[in-house]
């Protein structure tokens, strides 16, 4: 009877460590997954990050370039305010063709 309780005490805890190593394993494999899901989650967030940084260089360089231009064309026109008025309407009038444009091509109600 002893041989048999000892036996299978053995077994349990052979099992048991079986059990161990199996969850020992399987939380290698996710850490790994995690750490891979992780880089590649860095990665995209520099891109985007790059990507918005540059937007917005370009939108401040847009910007002074039109404050640069109206304050020319109010030299040229010897007035304070017909160079920013050019500039306001040339934008506006380059802006609403690009909406239109916009609203053709990708309409959206598309049924």
């Amino acid at each position: 009877m002893r041989f048999k309780l000892r036996k299978l005490l053995l077994r349990l805890i052979g099992f048991e460590l079986l059990l161990k190593e199996m969850t020992r394993l399987l939380h290698r494999g996710m850490d790994s997954i995690k750490e891979e899901v992780n880089q590649k989650l860095r990665a995209l967030l520099l891109q985007g990050l790059l990507l918005l940084l540059l937007i917005g260089l370009l939108g401040l360089a847009f910007v002074f370039g039109m404050l640069a231009l109206a304050l020319y064309l109010n030299e040229v026109f010897y007035s304070a305010y017909q160079g920013f008025l050019v500039v306001a309407g040339g934008c506006l009038g380059l802006a609403i063709p690009l909406l239109i444009l916009i609203k053709v091509r990708w309409p959206k109600n598309s049924s």
